[in-house]
């Protein structure tokens, strides 16, 4: 039986990983898809950047190095990749770090940045959810039976899986039937969500 390649947080297709991110409406993904039909030579983040949804850098961030940054232990603070995948600038960075620096009770980077209203709370989520994968190493199979096991989910494992769904593509059919039968129970008020 072969099992999927399926990564968390998801990697590919860019589109998903954009929306969860919430860089991008499903509307816009929309219309990029229907206008790659006309521009057949360039993907779907080099449409979204030419509608003027997401900067060139972001798009390229997100296709190139966003697989590699939730496989691997990162070597910088959280910044440095919010820099790279342009959502945040030098001045912006640095005036978070300053001001972490000056204030009693610290709050984290990401919480400075959500008060700023620099970034949305879904963006740094789920760059927090990458530092947090990266390497895990489980399986989709392992993490569908250990939740079903203990009986109970917290709502990144039901992140994981709302993407695992929407690839369901590339799935294997125990795998399917694992995550449905999750959200089943999920319904049916019989697996606990834990936060």
């Amino acid at each position: 039986m072969k099992k999927s390649t399926l990564k968390f947080p998801p990697s590919k297709p860019l589109g998903l990983v954009l929306q969860k991110a919430a860089l991008v409406s499903p509307a816009q993904i929309q219309v990029a898809l229907r206008d790659r039909r006309q521009y057949k030579d360039l993907r779907i983040g080099e449409i979204l950047a030419l509608h003027g949804w997401i900067k060139p850098q972001t798009a390229n961030f997100f296709a190139e190095q966003w697989p590699l940054l939730i496989e691997k232990q990162w070597e910088y603070p959280i910044g440095y990749y919010l820099k790279q995948a342009a959502l945040l600038s030098d001045v912006q960075v640095n005036a978070i770090v300053t001001e972490q620096k000056q204030i009693v009770e610290r709050l984290r980077f990401g919480e400075l940045t959500i008060e700023k209203q620099w970034l949305k709370p879904d963006t740094i989520d789920l760059f927090l959810m990458a530092q947090e994968c990266r390497g895990c190493g489980l399986s989709l199979t392992e993490i569908v039976d250990r939740v079903l096991y203990f009986n109970k989910i917290d709502p990144i494992e039901q992140d994981r899986f709302l993407a695992a769904m929407m690839q369901a593509d590339s799935l294997t059919p125990s795998e399917l039937a694992g995550i449905k039968e999750i959200f089943k129970r999920i319904q049916a008020g019989k697996l606990l969500v834990v936060k």
